[in-house]
């Protein structure tokens, strides 16, 4: 299961947020965001605001065969299972 933990440092994070030059207070929000996510979900649904829920479960480590059952869902959903 995911610890919530990245290898890399906040700071190398935020850089490279920067680096990428794309809305870039947004992005580290969403990122901080998804941090305390894992660490205080409560917390995180309050800075969020009650209008705008955050589906932390969607946002979880999937095993392969949850990701294989999802994909097979999607695609035969735009076609036949064939």
């Amino acid at each position: 299961m995911a610890t919530g933990r990245h290898p890399a440092a906040l700071d190398a994070i935020h850089r490279a947020i920067e680096l990428n030059g794309v809305a870039i207070d947004r992005n580290k929000q969403a990122f901080d965001l998804g941090r305390l996510a894992l660490a205080d979900p409560e917390q995180a649904r309050t800075l969020a605001g009650a209008d705008a829920p955050v589906p932390l479960d969607t946002h979880r480590e999937q095993t392969a065969e949850q990701i294989v059952a999802r994909r097979v869902e999607e695609l035969t959903g735009r076609a036949d299972a064939a």
